[in-house]
C-alpha cells in the first residue's frame, strides 16, 4: 500500500476519538477560502479500516477535511499508515496540540483518554508532547470543571488561566468562584483595563489572590492533628491528603504555603468534629461547658459574644469559674476557663451595686467619663456623617486621588463590619450580606456615589475603640469636592448647644 495517495472524500470518515470537537467559524471561512484558491497543501494523516463505504478513518486533518466538503473538493491527499487504536489516539491528541486554534478543554480530553485506554502515567504524556509533568497535570485538571464552568469556558467568557485556577477547586466552590471572577470588574489590576472589561472578568493575578482567601485554609492553624485518621474517617489524614497543596505539587506549586486545605467542607467538617471531641472530655468533669467567642458581632446562636465573658487565669481560681470553648473567631476549638457571673466582684467590679457590692465614688467618676467619652464619640460620628452625606451631593467627576482612595480602602476594609456600614450610609435594609441586589439597581449617577461612599465608610463611624481616631480620607476628599468641613462642624455646634440649652431650660422648669 503506497503511504502517500489522493484519496476520495467519500472514502474517508472523521475519528470517533478525536479530541477536537469545536471548529471556529471565522477560521473555518478563512481555511475553505484557502482551499478553494491552492487546495489542500498538508496531505491529512488516515489510516486504513473497513466500515462500509469508508474506507479510511482521518487520524489526523479534520479540519481540513471539513473545510474541503465545504469547497465542493471530490478527492484529498492523505498519508496513510497502519496505526493501531492506541497510536492513532496517541498521534490525534499530539498532532491536535501542535495546533494553535486547539481549545484547552478538547486538549484535557485527549490527555485523560490517552490515560484511561493508553494506560500512559502524566509524566509519559509530558514526555511524548514535550511539555512540563505541571503542564498536563493542569491540563487534565480541567476535565472536572462543572458544566456551567466548562460552558462560560467555551464561550470565550473566562480564559484559560481562569479556568485553570478554578479547576483546582472542589465541584461545590466552582459556582461561586465563576460568579466572582465574571460579574465584577470594577476591581482589577491589569493595565489593559479595555482587554478585562471587554471579556468581563477581573484579572487573573487577583482571580488567584481571591480563590486563596476564599477557599484555601491554612493547616498550620488546625487545632486537631493532622495524622489523625480517625477524626473524620471518610476524609483520612491530612497529611496523606491530596486536597493538601502540599501533597499536590504539580497542580499547586505556586502556592508558597504547602501547609494548607483546599477543601472547605473538610476543613470544616474536621473542625467541628475535633470541636465535638474537646467538649465531650469537658463534659465527663464539668456540668456546663461554656461555648464563646473572641468577636463582639456574628457570633453563632448560643456563643457568647466577646464581652460577655471574662477570661480567667489558670493561676487565678474563681469560684464562678467554667469551662469555655471558643467556637468562633481566632481562637477555635481552644479551652479555657471563663467567668460570666455578674455577682462577681473580681471579675465584674463594674456591676457592683447591682448584687455584687456598692458603688464607690471612683466607679462614679468612672462612670461620668464614660458616659462623656461615649457622647464625645457620637458626636464625633454624627460629624464626619454629614461631611460624608456632603461630600456625596456635592459630588464631581473622580479624579485620580479618587480612584487611588477607592482601591486603597477597598483592599484595606472588605469585611463584614464595612458592609454594614455602607448599607447605613446608603440607606438599604440589607439582612446579612445580601447586598448584591442593591449593587445591581445602581444606575449610571448612583455608581460613583456608591463607589465614594464604600470608601469613605471606615472613616465615616466612630469605633468605641478609638474614639480619638482622625479621618484624614474623609477631610482631604471633602476639601476635593469643595465641601466645607468648618462650615459643617460650626452649624453642628451650633445645633449641639441648642439642645443643650433647651435641656437646661427643661431642668429649670422641673426644678420650680
Amino acid at each position: 500500500m503506497q503511504e502517500f495517495q489522493t484519496i476520495a472524500l467519500k472514502e474517508l470518515r472523521e475519528s470517533k476519538t478525536n479530541p477536537r470537537r469545536t471548529f471556529a467559524v471565522a477560521g473555518m471561512e478563512d481555511l475553505v477560502k484557502s482551499i478553494r484558491e491552492k487546495g489542500v497543501l498538508v496531505p491529512l494523516l488516515v489510516r486504513p479500516i473497513q466500515d462500509g463505504a469508508a474506507k479510511f478513518e482521518i487520524v489526523a486533518g479534520a479540519r481540513r477535511y471539513r473545510a474541503a466538503k465545504q469547497a465542493c473538493l471530490l478527492e484529498l491527499p492523505a498519508r496513510v499508515l497502519a496505526l493501531s487504536d492506541a497510536e492513532a489516539l496517541e498521534m490525534q491528541v499530539v498532532e491536535n496540540l501542535q495546533r494553535e486554534d486547539v481549545h484547552p478543554l478538547e486538549e484535557a480530553a485527549g490527555y485523560a483518554t490517552l490515560m484511561t485506554r493508553n494506560k500512559l502515567a502524566a509524566e509519559e504524556i509530558a514526555v511524548r508532547i514535550g511539555k512540563s509533568v505541571r503542564y498536563v497535570y493542569a491540563r487534565l485538571q480541567l476535565a472536572t470543571l462543572i458544566d456551567e464552568v466548562q460552558k462560560a469556558f467555551l464561550n470565550e467568557k473566562i480564559s484559560a488561566s481562569h479556568a485553570i485556577l478554578m479547576a483546582r477547586l472542589q465541584p461545590a466552590q466552582q459556582k461561586e468562584a465563576l460568579a466572582n471572577c465574571i460579574l465584577d470588574i470594577s476591581r482589577h489590576e491589569d493595565n489593559n483595563y479595555e482587554k478585562i472589561k471587554a471579556a468581563g472578568t477581573i484579572s487573573v493575578r487577583e482571580f488567584d489572590r481571591w480563590i486563596k482567601v476564599r477557599f484555601f485554609q491554612s493547616l498550620a492553624a488546625a487545632p486537631w492533628k493532622k495524622d489523625d485518621a480517625t477524626l473524620l474517617p471518610k476524609a483520612g489524614p491530612c497529611t496523606t491528603c491530596p486536597k493538601r497543596t502540599g501533597n499536590a505539587h504539580a497542580l499547586f506549586g505556586d502556592v508558597k504555603d504547602n501547609d494548607r486545605c483546599t477543601d472547605p467542607g473538610c476543613y470544616d467538617g474536621k473542625l467541628e468534629a475535633h470541636r465535638a471531641s474537646v467538649i465531650a472530655v469537658l463534659k465527663k468533669n464539668h456540668d456546663q461547658v461554656l461555648q464563646l467567642s473572641t468577636e463582639s458581632y456574628d457570633t453563632p446562636k448560643g456563643a457568647l459574644k466577646c464581652y460577655e465573658y471574662k477570661e480567667i487565669a489558670a493561676k487565678k481560681p474563681c469560684p464562678h469559674a467554667v469551662p469555655g470553648v471558643f467556637v468562633h473567631g481566632k481562637r477555635l476549638n481552644q479551652t479555657t476557663l471563663a467567668c460570666v457571673s455578674k455577682k462577681c466582684s473580681k471579675h465584674w467590679p463594674e456591676y457592683r451595686g447591682t448584687g455584687g457590692g456598692t458603688v464607690n465614688d471612683d466607679q462614679r467618676r468612672h462612670q461620668a467619663q464614660d458616659r462623656a467619652r461615649e457622647r464625645k464619640r457620637l458626636q464625633k460620628q454624627e460629624l464626619r456623617r454629614r461631611i460624608v452625606t456632603a461630600v456625596l451631593n456635592n459630588l464631581k467627576p473622580l479624579t485620580r486621588p479618587d480612584w487611588l482612595l477607592i482601591a486603597e480602602q477597598f483592599f484595606q476594609e472588605i469585611w463584614h463590619e464595612k458592609q454594614k456600614r455602607v448599607a447605613t450610609l446608603f440607606g438599604w435594609k440589607v439582612k446579612h450580606r445580601a447586598i448584591e441586589p442593591f449593587i445591581r439597581k445602581l444606575t449610571e449617577k448612583e455608581m460613583p456615589k456608591y463607589l465614594m461612599c464604600c470608601a469613605l465608610a471606615g472613616e465615616a463611624i466612630v469605633p468605641t475603640y478609638w474614639v480619638d481616631k482622625g479621618a484624614p480620607a474623609l477631610i482631604a476628599t471633602a476639601k476635593r469636592h469643595g465641601v466645607s468641613v468648618k462650615l459643617i462642624e460650626h452649624e453642628y455646634q451650633q445645633e449641639l448647644a441648642a439642645k443643650k440649652k433647651d435641656r437646661k431650660t427643661k431642668k429649670v422648669k422641673v426644678k420650680k
